[in-house]
Order: C-alpha cells, then sequence, then structure tokens
C-alpha cells in the first residue's frame, strides 16, 4: 500500500495545520471502494452496442498498415499483454487484473465497432 502512504504524506504535508483522521479515512475508504468496483466490473463481458458493432474497421489491412499496428503494439501493448498476446507481458503482474489474451483465436470474432 505505498500509494496509500503517499496520499497520506501530501495530505499531511499540504494540511499541516489542520488534523483531518476522519476525512483521510473517508477519502481512502472510497479509493479502494472505487478501485475494487473497477477491477470487478473489467471481469464482465463487454458486448458493443448494435450501431457500433456493425461498423467496419476504417483501415484496410495492407503492409504498411500492419507495420504501424505493430510499432503500436510493441511501445503500448507488449508491457501487459506480451509478445505473441498471452497476457504475459513484464508487467502484466502489477496490474492487479489479467490483461487479455489477445491470442485468443475467441477475439478474432469480436466486432471492429
Amino acid at each position: 500500500m505505498p500509494y496509500l502512504a503517499a496520499v497520506r504524506r501530501s495530505v499531511t504535508v499540504f494540511c499541516s495545520d489542520v488534523k483531518l483522521p476522519g476525512i483521510l479515512t473517508a477519502l481512502l475508504a472510497s479509493a479502494l471502494i472505487t478501485f475494487s468496483g473497477e477491477q470487478a466490473a473489467s471481469t464482465e463481458k463487454w458486448t458493443a452496442p448494435a450501431a457500433e458493432a456493425r461498423k467496419k474497421n476504417p483501415v484496410a489491412v495492407s503492409e504498411s498498415s500492419l507495420a504501424a499496428g505493430q510499432k503500436i503494439y510493441l511501445k503500448r501493448c507488449l508491457a501487459c499483454h506480451g509478445k505473441t498476446g498471452n497476457g504475459d507481458g513484464p508487467d502484466a503482474a502489477d496490474l492487479g487484473i489479467d490483461p487479455a489474451k489477445l491470442s485468443d483465436p475467441a477475439i478474432r470474432l469480436e466486432t471492429d465497432g
């Protein structure tokens, strides 16, 4: 819980003349509830709205679009999803949830929209 200690330290520094244990406790409890709710919600299956599900990917598959996509993946996705999309990237364990396994064939069945 180093994050919570940092929050407490920040509040103490900025409010050194005021005692805020009740407010701080409420703030921390609220943050914990919010974060735990987000993790629970992320395990539910999400379905795109029908109008959006019918949309097609505006980027045509080509060598250049695949190369551009690979560049983006390596920069923004590899750390969590891993080299092969198995959700085993070097930062995956720090997330608190399992990253999606983008290599799963079921992913290809998802709509573009």
